[in-house]
């Protein structure tokens, strides 16, 4: 922070706060506000991420890495008897889930289908949940011409879903490559935003994931990565691996004895 010219920080309304300045001053609010810089600056840094993605002996103690912040008590086994149908052992297809959620888009959403719709594709079963944001479910089904997939825009239970899928093609945000590695599930991805981007060379990196650019996302691509998974043990081998690291991560204590380690060093605080 210390490199950004003080004249850029102060000539950026978003990093000064100002309206919400006056709005505290006029409900009485009398001391100095935090401006986003000084908000940055702290003397523990809780970071809800897998340390190995992040070689974390390079970073000072302050920064703990805890591992994702996903409730693991609320999610319901699979109940939806089509969703059933779709991921039974007596159907020997290999199978996949595939789910852009919000951020996606029917673009995106349509070259999913155009390769599930292929010779390739033909040969697939699995799930593809469809968000109401994304494309109506109507609409969607006109589309796919391959009954071993089923399509639903209800909530499922992704974790349990992605441990009976052999791999997951998704979008890059944080919390669905979180749920998809503690499914132990490998990753055809393709990222909406800038941190999507770094969440998907996480995992290419570690060998448990193929990331596409949305540029280059469609059906060819799609499939090519898709069997290349599907192929090669090494990405179901890795994602096991980061399982294993997502069963072993007790992110609720790691927070608990961090903060207690603070709140109980008043020179930490």
């Amino acid at each position: 922070m210390r490199h950004i010219p003080t004249k850029a920080k102060c000539a950026n309304p978003a990093l000064r706060h100002r309206t919400l300045a006056r709005a505290a001053h006029e409900l009485g609010y009398s001391e100095k506000l935090d401006n986003i810089f000084d908000m940055l600056s702290s003397r523990c840094y809780l970071i809800n991420d897998y340390s190995i993605f992040y070689g974390a002996d390079s970073y000072g103690e302050n920064v703990v890495f805890t591992g994702p912040l996903i409730p693991q008590t609320t999610e319901s086994s699979i109940s939806d008897p089509c969703v059933l149908k779709a991921l039974s052992l007596s159907n020997h297809r290999k199978k996949v889930f595939c789910s852009l959620g919000s951020v996606g888009s029917k673009e995106l959403l349509q070259e999913i289908v155009a390769m599930l719709n292929s010779p390739q594709g033909l040969d697939l079963g699995g799930v593809i949940r469809v968000p109401k944001e994304t494309c109506d479910l109507a609409e969607a089904k006109r589309m796919l011409h391959n009954r071993h997939i089923y399509m639903t825009d209800s909530f499922l239970p992704a974790r349990h879903l992605c441990r009976q899928v052999d791999a997951v093609v998704c979008h890059g945000g944080q919390g669905t490559l979180q749920t998809a590695i503690q499914g132990g599930a490998p990753v055809i991805g393709v990222a909406m935003q800038p941190e999507q981007e770094i969440n998907l060379q996480h995992l290419a990196d570690f060998g448990a994931a193929i990331k596409i650019s949305r540029r280059h996302w469609n059906a060819v691509n799609i499939g090519k990565a898709v069997d290349r998974v599907l192929s090669e043990p090494g990405f179901r081998i890795q994602s096991r691996k980061l399982e294993l690291i997502a069963e072993n991560t007790d992110t609720e204590k790691i927070i608990g004895t961090r903060f207690w380690k603070v709140a109980g060093d008043p020179k930490r605080v």
